[in-house]
């Protein structure tokens, strides 16, 4: 369903709807160091060369099952992917939208001027198309009477919504509706108001960022004395074309998620890692050898006994 974008009155302003030797872990398992420590143990096992490796540690590490190592990696791809899709969305945020392939429900005509007060709607006309072939988004103009809504409706975003509703059968367009008194002609001080609406599918190109300065400068026109009603919305408009497929947010925030995304996924293959050394650590055949050797400077002999003193 649309959507308020925001809006403004002439009286009330505008509104916004290497690495180390030393490796080990402690905890609830058995702690395991390349360096004996007190109460430790020393076992041996010679690894995928062949090369005979030392470990200390309190109690063997226990067998593990490949059953269990494919539950416990499973158990992190969802950890994977909740990290994947938030570097996708940071990524996306710093690209610049692409423009919406425009609707065969898109009309010709762009301007609606039931309250009479445009002038020189051809220039209009043809600001309102430029914008609509860079952003895929079919802008439109209604100008209506405070008489045509007040009775009926609470207030002009109500009747705006209405009128996108009855008039609009997609989310791709950007409605822009702009109301005075009746006896405007004969006042002084006009309270005009306005309001816009957009179709949900517009949200990433009329973002909050794109719409507040798309809003602060209808407003600034519609408030001169020197700027018709008309220029205004020219101005507005025209000015939009310069920042209207920009990113919809700033660098900063986006790396923000970036550095975010990489922490989350760096710690969990950290654990994927800690997961598969525990896994292959379990596998390997361990002989436990006497701690006397170590004392002599003799590692290199290979005694195996369960004696330790």
């Amino acid at each position: 369903m649309p959507h308020s974008s925001g809006g403004g009155s002439h009286s009330g302003g505008s509104h916004s709807s290497g690495g180390s030797h030393h490796s080990g872990h402690s905890g609830g398992g058995p702690t395991i160091s390349r360096r004996p420590f007190k109460n430790s143990r020393r076992y041996i096992y010679h690894d995928r060369h062949g090369m005979e490796q030392s470990i200390y540690c309190t109690q063997l590490p226990k067998k593990q099952s490949l059953g269990t190592l494919i539950f416990q990696l499973l158990f992190l791809l969802p950890f994977f992917a909740v990290g994947g899709f938030m570097a996708f969305l940071a990524i996306k945020q710093m690209m610049p939208p692409s423009p919406m392939k425009p609707l065969s429900s898109f009309s010709d005509v762009h301007i609606s001027d039931d309250a009479d007060v445009l002038d020189n709607e051809n220039k209009l006309e043809n600001t309102l198309r430029e914008f609509q072939k860079t952003t895929g988004i079919c802008p439109y103009i209604m100008t209506v009477y405070d008489s045509d809504w007040k009775e009926n409706y609470d207030d002009l975003e109500a009747y705006s919504f209405s009128l996108y509703v009855n008039h609009f059968p997609d989310e791709q367009h950007f409605l822009v509706v702009y109301s005075q008194p009746d006896d405007a002609e004969d006042q002084s001080f006009v309270d005009w108001s306005w309001e816009g609406m957009q179709g949900d599918n517009t949200d990433d190109i009329i973002s909050e960022r794109n719409f507040s300065k798309f809003q602060n400068d209808l407003q600034k026109y519609l408030t001169r004395d020197d700027v018709t009603v008309s220029e205004a919305f020219d101005n507005a408009f025209t000015h939009s074309l310069d920042y209207i497929m920009t990113k919809s947010s700033g660098n900063s925030e986006a790396f923000s998620m970036i550095f975010f995304c990489v922490m989350w996924i760096g710690f969990t293959l950290l654990f994927a890692v800690i997961i598969l050394k525990s896994y292959i650590a379990s596998k390997r055949d361990y002989q436990e050898v006497s701690m006397d050797y170590v004392s002599q400077g003799l590692e290199s002999e290979k005694y195996f006994g369960p004696e330790i003193r």
